[in-house]
């Protein structure tokens, strides 16, 4: 319909639409598997807790890492940088 009513119109895709799109499924996603998680044994609960305190992380821009600067992450028991 919307062809026949204005056929000079280009359909354009924005990034931020693009991206919100992108962190909304992400975001979904990781809280399905995260529900899965919740409810088996002690090592899922471990990898639960990591995707809860982490995923800040996980959605940062590659540009805006620190990769000079370690931090020590307390469920992980190392020292990483945030780009690890």
């Amino acid at each position: 319909m919307v062809k026949n009513c204005f056929p000079s119109f280009k359909i354009v895709t924005s990034r931020f639409h693009l991206i919100q799109h992108v962190n909304r499924t992400f975001n979904f996603l990781r809280i399905k598997e995260m529900n899965q998680l919740k409810r088996h044994d002690q090592n899922k609960t471990k990898q639960y807790r990591r995707l809860k305190r982490y995923w800040r992380l996980l959605l940062k821009d590659s540009s805006e890492l620190n990769y000079k600067r370690f931090y020590y992450r307390p469920l992980l028991k190392r020292l990483y940088h945030q780009q690890n």
